[in-house]
């Protein structure tokens, strides 16, 4: 088993909270329960497809160049305020 961190509006994780306790279950486990579900509904050529790119970096790299071609700025501080810009103001 891998450990996989995601970040979840609050609605949704109050509602896994509460399938979880109605369940008598963790969190957790209702999210892998959720997630089989919708893997077994995959068309079956889905997985026949080809990754353009070999992993995470790659994909950012060329999420980099596509706007630098399209000379499309981001904020300079992006990196420092990621989770501002997500959500907002926490004060």
């Amino acid at each position: 088993m891998h450990r996989t961190q995601i970040y979840l509006p609050s609605g949704q994780q109050r509602h896994l909270k509460a399938l979880a306790y109605q369940e008598g279950t963790s969190v957790s486990e209702v999210i892998r329960r959720l997630v089989a579900e919708k893997i077994s509904e995959k068309p079956k050529n889905m997985g026949a497809k080809k990754l353009k790119y070999r992993n995470a970096g790659e994909w950012v790299q060329a999420q980099v160049l596509w706007a630098e071609k399209n000379d499309i700025h981001g904020s300079a501080d992006l990196a420092s305020n990621l989770d501002q810009y997500l959500y907002g103001d926490k004060e």
